[in-house]
């Protein structure tokens, strides 16, 4: 037993307790087992800041690992060297999976690239000289030739790909679709990022790569997944909480990963008799705390970068009682047409603040927007 907080409130933070994340995961096992001709072998996640997508990838790539495969984290940046950086990482999974070069930098492989057949060598030496595009074909040809060897394969995560250098993510999308798809080498990969990069940097017209592939949607999690989430690590800690606790946790997080971590850290703080077991009162005060510190983390900062127009549909949206509002209503509050509203939805999606919950009806991506814009603009 300790009294170690065990709720993590960061982001990209691994919870103590995963949940809702099975179909995605199912998803990239069943494309492991049948290679790169299944559709999912290839996928990317757009979801707002907070709702996991770090601590999936993470997940994804720790399957990966107990199946055997070689994994490549990469964190997209705005850099002019993100080519240089991943193709270095892509030559230390080269090096990490061949047993005989085990701990030693990669100094030459002989690999068949594009399904020519012919030997290509890449020795360090010469690589400098290379174009970034080619260095990072080849070392990706010589990943995906010797998981093929091996009888294994090799994941490739891109974290915050909406930041992406638009030159490397260029580089990186002909190398991926050359080695994973035309030469249907063992190279999987998923990337995630924000909603905001299906109309930014996927948008460019030389990534109709990217813009075929699977999309794996990851939803807020339902309400017995989030009191799943929130009572694990109290249990597990020695500890206990009270039903009405939980149920007041559970409602104030409204699915969100991110606050389920805020929320129960906050209200295990506030609970000045562990051995007692977390009381609603525990909660309540957790909760706003938690509120507060969603505010200052994630909402001012969305609500900074958006034009008066969103901010219009937004504060009427929140004058609803119901979490999920019909569109048609909120057309109608905002004496506009559909389609005049259409528009504002999609840029109001892509910026992480609601989500289209069933067919006609939008929400919140957390109740705490709501709750914020009611008390500052109602």
């Amino acid at each position: 037993m300790t009294d170690q907080n065990p709720f993590r409130p960061s982001f990209g933070v691994a919870p103590h307790t995963l949940v809702g994340r099975e179909e995605p995961l199912e998803r990239l096992r069943v494309a492991m087992a049948a290679g790169p001709t299944h559709p999912d072998f290839t996928m990317l996640i757009a979801s707002p800041r907070g709702s996991g997508k770090t601590v999936l990838l993470k997940a994804m790539r720790d399957a990966a690992e107990q199946a055997g495969w070689a994994t490549v984290p990469i964190t997209a940046t705005p850099s002019e060297n993100l080519s240089g950086l991943i193709t270095e990482q892509l030559a230390d999974a080269v090096t990490e999976l061949d047993d005989r070069r085990s701990r030693r930098r990669i100094s030459s492989i002989n690999l068949s690239v594009l399904g020519t057949g012919g030997g290509i060598e890449l020795a360090e030496s010469a690589a400098g000289a290379d174009r970034p595009r080619t260095r990072m074909l080849r070392t990706m040809g010589a990943l995906g030739e010797l998981a093929e060897s091996k009888h294994s394969g090799a994941l490739l995560t891109l974290d915050e790909f909406h930041k992406a250098h638009i030159d490397s993510a260029r580089e990186f999308a002909h190398a991926l679709q050359a080695v994973s798809k035309v030469d249907a080498k063992p190279v999987m990969f998923v990337g995630a990022g924000l909603p905001s990069m299906e109309d930014g940097i996927l948008a460019d017209d030389a990534m109709t790569f990217f813009q075929r592939i699977a999309r794996t949607p990851i939803q807020p999690l339902e309400r017995a997944e989030t009191m799943r989430a929130l009572r694990a690590p109290i249990v597990d800690s020695g500890h206990r909480v009270t039903s009405e606790a939980l149920e007041a946790a559970a409602s104030a997080a409204s699915g969100y990963p991110f606050m389920v971590q805020l929320v129960g850290y906050h209200m295990w703080e506030s609970c000045t008799d562990l051995d007692g077991g977390v009381t609603l009162a525990d909660a309540e005060a957790g909760i706003r705390i938690a509120n507060l510190a969603m505010v200052e983390q994630v909402l001012r900062p969305v609500w900074r970068d958006l034009s008066d127009g969103d901010r219009r549909v937004l504060i009427e949206m929140s004058r609803f009682a119901d979490a999920e509002v019909r569109r048609r209503d909120l057309a109608a509050a905002l004496d506009k047409s559909s389609g005049y509203l259409a528009t504002y939805l999609t840029r109001l999606e892509a910026a992480g603040t609601l989500y289209r919950p069933s067919r006609g009806s939008v929400s919140f991506v957390h109740e705490a927007m709501r709750k914020w814009l009611r008390e500052a603009h109602l």
